[in-house]
């Protein structure tokens, strides 16, 4: 198993416990892009940023440290 699986079945399991808007599952979708990102698929990665980012926002609001490090 590489990287990718790794976060994907993480993801799976945040989902399950936490549902779908919270910080832990952020960090899956961050995971994920990042995966993406080493593999050279830019395109998956900021798709993946982008829904890390959009529950950043959802929780914490605009201006809030999580937001800007996402």
């Amino acid at each position: 198993m590489n990287a990718l699986e790794y976060h994907l079945k993480a993801l799976d399991i945040r989902k399950l416990i936490y549902g779908e808007n919270r910080p832990e599952v952020a960090i899956s979708y961050m995971n994920i892009g990042s995966a993406y990102y080493s593999q050279g698929d830019e395109t998956k990665a900021l798709e993946y940023y982008m829904k890390s980012l959009d529950i950043r926002k959802a929780i914490y609001g605009e201006n809030h440290p999580d937001v800007a490090t996402c």
